[in-house]
């Protein structure tokens, strides 16, 4: 397996983002990276971060 990381970019509340996502990353721990809460499965319903 190629362990280098993989460069990942999207937008984050309209706003550009850009981070280095080490290999086996999954979608939930990326979620939990960027700081989102109430993710929930059961609905699959994912919340956005309350704005500070």
């Amino acid at each position: 397996m190629d362990p280098t990381p993989i460069p990942i970019r999207f937008q984050v509340n309209g706003q550009p983002y850009g981070q280095v996502v080490p290999p086996g990353i999954t979608l939930l721990s990326l979620l939990r990276e960027l700081g989102w809460v109430g993710v929930r499965r059961r609905r699959g319903v994912f919340r956005l971060p309350r704005d500070p």
